[in-house]
């Protein structure tokens, strides 16, 4: 029978472990010291090839059980990390996974200040107008959450969104976006979004012009 002073000293080992991981984890993640730099490429690619193999393997058809187990574990992980540099992507994210495809209502408080939408609904005036491209260098906070986007101007009122988001197909040609995470820049297949997704659905943000 193991002793309790084992149990606990194995305890102790698992914790510190755990705390060492997590130091390294977010060095690799946000430090620019020579360690962290070093890592981070290493992390970027170990996961970027991950992903790249999943992908391959959603377009096959093959996605085993472990796949599905790790790609939720990422979409819940990335629903949690989006709070912080995309909400609105990360509620589009949920919805997509988890929703039942009814239409999205988006807190406009970020597109209301969005210099490029500000800059688009100034140029482009009373109307509707869509798809609307644009590079992630433009607005990454918005190109996380919509990518094109569609403009609805009326009598001072504002609808931005689109009316119906449907990630890539599984099947279909490969579509990367770059996720940021601290300094990490991982290549996330929206087709392994696609291969989870439920319903496609609507997702709009409105506001009155001030």
């Amino acid at each position: 029978m193991i002793s309790r002073s084992v149990i606990k000293g194995t305890a102790k080992v698992a914790i510190v472990a755990s705390c060492l991981f997590a130091l390294v984890a977010a060095g690799t993640v946000f430090s620019d010291d020579p360690l962290s730099s070093g890592i981070r490429p290493l992390a970027e690619a170990t996961i970027d090839g991950l992903l790249a193999s999943m992908q391959k393997r959603a377009a096959a058809g093959e996605l085993t059980a472990l796949d599905r187990i790790v790609l939720h574990s990422g979409v819940l992980g990335g629903i949690a990390i989006g709070q912080f540099i995309s909400p609105e992507g990360a509620a589009i994210l949920r919805h997509a996974v988890y929703g039942d495809g009814s239409e999205l209502r988006l807190d406009p408080s970020y597109f209301k200040r969005s210099r490029f939408l500000a800059a688009e609904i100034e140029r482009r005036g009373p109307g509707n107008h869509g798809p609307v491209r644009f590079r992630q260098s433009e607005d990454m906070r918005l190109s996380l959450a919509l990518n094109p986007v569609f403009i609805a101007i009326a009598g001072g009122h504002v609808r931005v969104g689109h009316p119906r988001i449907q990630f890539a197909a599984a099947d279909a040609q490969p579509v990367l976006t770059i996720i940021p995470i601290g300094k990490l820049r991982l290549r996330m297949f929206d087709n392994l979004v696609g291969a989870l997704q439920r319903k496609p659905f609507a997702a709009f943000a409105e506001w009155r012009l001030e």
